[in-house]
């Protein structure tokens, strides 16, 4: 079973990218859910918005226990540069 809610933010990959993001959205938008997709065993961070889902990002199955077609946006942090 995945995430059911609509009109979250889906951030693909962990980095400290990704952490910043997180950071910045909890502290600007207090009801949004935020459903992060990433390879390690444990979310990398817990707050009570964020959804952790263990998976590779282009596994449709993924995506779609993410609830990507009800989401808002999609973010992807690239590690090896300093733009979303």
């Amino acid at each position: 079973m995945g995430f059911q809610g609509i009109n979250h933010i889906i951030i693909v990959g962990w980095s400290e990218k990704a952490r910043a993001a997180i950071q910045e959205i909890i502290k600007i938008d207090q009801t949004i859910n935020i459903v992060v997709i990433g390879n390690d065993e444990k979310p990398p961070i817990t707050d009570r918005r964020l959804i952790y889902i263990r998976g590779n990002s282009t596994d449709e199955e993924i995506l779609l226990r993410a609830n990507l077609p009800k989401s808002n946006y999609r973010l992807q942090p690239n590690q090896k540069s300093l733009s979303f």
